[in-house]
C-alpha cells in the first residue's frame, strides 16, 4: 500500500493505511503478514515539491522531476520546492502524530535481527 500525495493534502491519512489494507490482503489469498513501512522525509513537512537538491541534478518542469542533467552540476540552482502555509503543516503533523500513535498501541516492533530470523525459516524456492 502506497501513499501518496495529492494536492498538498494526503490521498489516504496515513494512520487509515494500516487498517485499510488486512481486508484486502486477505483477500487477495496471501500466504504471509504483510509488512508495512511508512517513509516520512522531514523535508516534506514544511514543504512541498520536489526536493531542493533535485534541481542541481535534474530538469525541473513545472515542479516535476524530469531527465538528468550531465555533470558539471550547478550546486547553486534554485530550490523548486514552496513553503507549505502553516495550516497545511499542522495538517501534516496531526497525521503523522496519529500514524505513530497508532502504530504504538496496535503494531509490533520488528529489527532487522528479527527479520534474519524470519528469512531462515522460510523454506528457499525451488
Amino acid at each position: 500500500m502506497e501513499l501518496r500525495e495529492r494536492g498538498g493534502r494526503c490521498a489516504l491519512p496515513p494512520a487509515a493505511s494500516p487498517r485499510a489494507g488486512p481486508q484486502s490482503w486477505q483477500a487477495s489469498g496471501a500466504t504471509r503478514l504483510p509488512f508495512i513501512t511508512a517513509l516520512i522525509h522531514e523535508n516534506n513537512f514544511p514543504r512541498r515539491g520536489p526536493e531542493g537538491w533535485t534541481s542541481f541534478y535534474y530538469e525541473i518542469d513545472a515542479g516535476t522531476c524530469g531527465d538528468p542533467l550531465p555533470p558539471p552540476w550547478d550546486l547553486s540552482a534554485p530550490d523548486p520546492s514552496q513553503l507549505r502555509p502553516t495550516t497545511e503543516q499542522e495538517a501534516i503533523w496531526a497525521a503523522y502524530e496519529a500514524l505513530v500513535a497508532y502504530a504504538a498501541a496496535h503494531l509490533d516492533v520488528v529489527t532487522s535481527g528479527d527479520l534474519v530470523h524470519l528469512a531462515a525459516a522460510v523454506p528457499a524456492a525451488s
